[in-house]
This record gives C-alpha cells, sequence and structure tokens, in this order.
C-alpha cells in the first residue's frame, strides 16, 4: 500500500507518483522529496538522518563523510545503534563542514566495524 503525503509534484520530481484529482504524492522515496523541497524552501529548517555502518576506512580515518553539511554543529544527535547520544566536542566534532570525526574523543576506540551510527542533523 502506498502512502501519500500532500506536495508539489513539480517541485518533488518524477520519482514520485502525483494524484491530480487529489492532489497528493505516492512517497516512494520519502527523503529524495525531502530533499528537493528543502532546495526550494531553502536549507534550515530540514531534518537529515544518516545511517551509517562502519567500515575499515571508517575507523582508519575516524571520520565520516555527512550527506548534507549541517547548519548547526551543537545540534547533531550521535549516537551507536542502541547506544546513548554522544556529546558534541567531547565525543566527536565536526570538520570541513560535512565530516563528523572522533579522532581522540570519545568514540575514539569504542566503535568497530559493523557498528551502525545513527546521525541526525538540521541542514
Amino acid at each position: 500500500m502506498a502512502t501519500f503525503i500532500p506536495g508539489i509534484p513539480s517541485l518533488i520530481g518524477e520519482n514520485l507518483d502525483y494524484d491530480r484529482e487529489s492532489g497528493h504524492v505516492d512517497a516512494k522515496n520519502i527523503q529524495e522529496a525531502i530533499d528537493r523541497l528543502a532546495e526550494f524552501v531553502g536549507y534550515g529548517d530540514m531534518t537529515k538522518v544518516d545511517v551509517i555502518t562502519i567500515r575499515p576506512e571508517h575507523l582508519a580515518t575516524k571520520r565520516i563523510a555527512l550527506t548534507k553539511p549541517p547548519i548547526s554543529w551543537e545540534k547533531i544527535r550521535v549516537a551507536p545503534e542502541g547506544g546513548p547520544n554522544q556529546i558534541f566536542y567531547k565525543d566527536f566534532i565536526i570538520q570541513n563542514d560535512s565530516e563528523l570525526v572522533w579522532d581522540g574523543l570519545g568514540l575514539d576506540g569504542l566503535l568497530e566495524v559493523g557498528d551502525t551510527l545513527v546521525i541526525e542533523y538540521f541542514f
């Protein structure tokens, strides 16, 4: 069964089915719809959730590239799946506008290959 959200099909794009009669969009790819609407209304009030499975290169560099640059570093929520929220500046920092880094911080040595990190932020 499809999930419908009110929307503006010309802003959302072709990947979502638009029902002209009801004015709803079939949200097959909700994140793409959100991203396209955010481009139209402007960044800053949209929430992004990156779910990252830790790979060997993440452990080697002690960093993860976020999919969007966050607007407020202090409002980022980072938590290993099933674990507690981590603390900005104590457990991780943001560098180069969109890289989550934990080198020498609280997450350093705690993460292992295959762990899942959930990162929620405003962009």
